[in-house]
Parts: structure tokens; sequence; C-alpha cells
């Protein structure tokens, strides 16, 4: 007995065999570029559902990526059971959000889990201690354009995942701004991150520290 994989696409002219075929409301399996309702002239407008009732339909979201601009792999569906139950909308299990064929892995849209993101510390007293003892930084080792300098996503997605993933280039750039944390290993989650100007006159200048959240306050008190 043959394995069947995947399934040809509905649309006549097409007719690819695709490994992940997604399915429309109107019953019919299709290729991840005629899944839309304009590319295979679905029965199924706006209005009217493939049986002929009135119903309201809902288009696909954009793909979670900052730079993409494709659809999501949730098929258009008329809000039934049965089209909610064959619903596949490409959310990504690890960071939940919403994604398309092409950005579907985690490891291809970057994915960073909620579970796994490190602490972000809000303690004003150590940033007060830090600004006090590192006014500036006059040998930075790298320099890095500031994450404002480009146009940050507007979608309130998006924008969380592009600063999470800001946030792991910095833990990973960043050096021990105390010379006794050179030699020792700190956890990540008692570290905390700055980025310090080197140059006031030139804003692009900065250095990326790390210090210890406790001992740091600690011993400058």
């Amino acid at each position: 007995m043959d394995l069947v994989i995947g399934k040809h696409c509905s649309v006549v002219e097409c007719n690819v065999r695709d490994l992940l075929p997604i399915e429309c409301s109107c019953q019919k399996f299709f290729c991840r570029n005629h899944i839309s309702l304009e590319k295979h002239r679905c029965p199924g407008k706006p209005g009217v559902s493939p049986e002929g009732q009135t119903t309201t339909w809902s288009k696909r979201a954009s793909c979670g990526m900052a730079d993409c601009n494709k659809l999501t792999l949730a098929s258009a569906f008329d809000g039934s059971g049965s089209s909610l139950s064959n619903l596949n909308d490409g959310i990504c299990l690890e960071c939940k959000g919403a994604f398309c064929a092409t950005h579907r892995h985690p490891s291809s849209h970057a994915c960073i889990s909620a579970n796994n993101l490190p602490p972000v510390s809000k303690s004003a007293d150590a940033k007060a201690i830090l600004a006090k003892n590192f006014p500036t930084i006059s040998k930075p080792t790298g320099t890095r354009a500031p994450i404002t300098s480009g146009k940050l996503p507007t979608d309130p997605v998006k924008l969380a995942r592009f600063r999470a993933v800001e946030l792991m280039k910095m833990r990973h750039k960043a050096v021990p701004g105390d010379g006794r944390d050179k030699t020792t290993s700190v956890p990540i989650e008692e570290r905390l991150h700055v980025t310090a100007v080197a140059d006031r006159a030139n804003p692009s200048r900065t250095q990326v520290l790390w210090f210890r959240k406790v001992s740091i306050i600690l011993s400058w008190l």
C-alpha cells in the first residue's frame, strides 16, 4: 500500500501536490499560493457561505514577522464549527505568534518563548547608581546603532517580538561592568543589562554592560 503524502491543489491550472495543503472553508485543499479567496475564486465570498446562507467571513491576518507582508496560514472561515475544526492558523507553539508558511517554523522567525525571556529589571536605584559611577565609557569595545534608528513595528505583537529579539542581542553583546565578574559565572537572571553612551556628541557609540542586580547596590552603598 502506497503512502499518500499531501494533496493536490484544487486549482485546475495548478494541481501541484503540496506536502502542507491548507483547507479552505469551501471544503477544498489548496497550496500556499492559492489559499486566498481571490486566488482560487472561492464561492464563499464575504456575506455568502458555500451553502448559500448569509454569514460574516473573516480574512486572515498578516504574518507576525516584522518585515513580512504575507498572510498567516489561517484560512478564511465563516465561524461555523466545521470550519473552525479544520482551521490551520499557523500559530507557533513556543511564542504563540501567527505566521505565514515561510516563517511558521520557530527557527525561521527568531522564536523566543515567553518562558525563556530573561526578567527585566525595574530597579530605579540600580540605574541611578550606575549613572553616578559610570557617566561615560572612555574606551568602548564596540559600536552599534540605537534600536530606535529604524522604523519600529506598529503592530503590538510584532513590536513585542522585535523588542524581545533586541533584548537577546543586547544580552549576547554585554560585557561585565565590574572587573571582579570577569572570571566568575553569574546566572543571566541575576544580571542587570544596560547600554552606556560612550560619547554624548555621538550617541551611536555605545557599550553594553551587565552588573549583578544585588551586589552592585550593596557594594556601593
